[in-house]
């Protein structure tokens, strides 16, 4: 690498207008690290109803279609994080008997009253062959704010109550797909909109998960497949600072979500089209930093990431035109160290989608994916200087190495 940057001390890169003149110093080091699985994508809750999203959500997808298995495996290795909004009101039905009792009954029923957010034995050893099938490993968000209601409904009126999660993990610890699952989370954006205050109360639900895992997968178990507490799950600087403050000692891996505009927002259009999308590596330093300061091994994932939320914009976010933002995003994200993964929101479902549910053909953001996988590595290489453009906020180039033999620069 060396020898070879010494010859590509200077390159330049010729576009259709003009000539950018691209310095690799010859002292450039690694930045930093992202994981092989560095990009990565989401599965959604939505149910049959909800616009955008068809037959797409974790329940009904067609988890056995060819081209859903080729795509995932294109993109392998990846984890793919189940979750979203609806995840806090899922159920798992874990029970093998059609006279179930106890608590068993109470989920069973509550599965009859809405399927579309019921999660049976059946169909999560489905969710889990497809994964293991496509070389993925699931990050699995489990309901809180379900399991903190009252009689009456109201969000946040009780200690979390773990029974059903616990039926979930010990479930999935003697399953034969049982390794295919990397780590879970604990609720989707608890505190967004005030729909849980008592932080006291998250922060004990996560101390109680840990015991579960601890009591679940013994020490006696190789430690390497023992499921990872992620969290918090959340949006925006101030509450993930905020969370990460009170729950940074009970997560191995700090995970945030990251939108950069609504769906719905007519200012959308016009920010695809310019040069505001793109994004520098310091627009993601705050949460680095945050990581950094609560907790004893920092490690950050962007756990639910697209263009847009409100299930993204047609003709935007799943059209070519987005694929400039994603391809800068990923550049951006490998040199915010203790960054090292971006779930991409969704592998199917929204338009925001990597897979089209209609036709389960590709979208133009899965072959930057699947491209980047091919032709870009883990290392983050500095520094990168584009001396011609150096006063410009327009332009940014990022250097990424696959080795041996040749680096890739963005």
């Amino acid at each position: 690498h060396n020898q070879l940057r010494s010859k590509l001390h200077t390159t330049v890169l010729h576009t259709m207008k003009n000539q950018m003149e691209i310095s690799i110093q010859q002292n450039a080091s690694t930045i930093g690290i992202v994981r092989p699985e560095f990009i990565s994508t989401t599965l959604d809750w939505w149910p049959l109803e909800t616009r955008a999203w068809g037959n797409s959500s974790v329940i009904h997808a067609d988890l056995t279609h060819p081209n859903l298995i080729a795509a995932a495996k294109g993109l392998s290795p990846l984890f793919i994080r189940v979750g979203g909004s609806q995840a806090d009101s899922a159920i798992y039905n874990m029970s093998t008997s059609t006279t179930t009792v106890g608590e068993a009954n109470r989920f069973a029923q509550a599965c009859d009253k809405n399927p579309q957010l019921c999660l049976t034995m059946q169909r999560w050893d489905e969710v889990l062959k497809f994964a293991q099938d496509a070389g993925a490993r699931i990050v699995f968000t489990l309901a809180y704010i379900r399991h903190t209601k009252d009689e009456s409904g109201q969000n946040d009126q009780q200690d979390w109550d773990s029974t059903n999660a616990k039926q979930l993990l010990q479930y999935t610890a003697h399953s034969k797909y049982a390794t295919t699952v990397f780590g879970f989370e604990l609720g989707n954006e608890v505190t967004h909109k005030g729909k849980i205050e008592n932080v006291t109360r998250l922060v004990n639900a996560y101390a109680e998960l840990r015991h579960i895992i601890d009591e679940t997968w013994p020490s006696t178990i190789n430690d390497k497949h023992k499921p990872k507490i992620l969290g918090p799950a959340s949006t925006g600087q101030s509450i993930t600072t905020k969370l990460l403050k009170a729950l940074g000692s009970h997560v191995d891996i700090a995970t945030y979500h990251k939108y950069h505009g609504g769906g719905k927002e007519e200012a959308l259009v016009k920010y695809a089209k310019s040069t505001s999308i793109i994004q520098h590596p310091n627009k993601f330093h705050g949460i680095s930093s945050t990581s950094n300061k609560y907790m004893d091994k920092p490690e950050v994932w962007v756990g639910e990431g697209a263009m847009a939320y409100n299930s993204g914009r047609q003709n935007i976010t799943d059209s070519f035109v987005g694929s400039f933002w994603f391809t800068n995003l990923l550049g951006a994200i490998s040199k915010s160290v203790p960054h090292t993964v971006y779930c991409r929101q969704a592998l199917v479902g929204g338009y925001y989608e990597l897979i089209s549910h209609e036709t389960m053909k590709a979208r133009p953001d899965y072959w930057i994916a699947h491209l980047w996988k091919r032709l870009v590595g883990t290392k983050s290489i500095g520094p990168i200087l584009s001396p011609s453009r150096e006063d410009s906020p327009d332009e940014y180039t990022f250097g990424c190495c696959e080795g041996p033999g040749y680096d890739t620069l963005l």
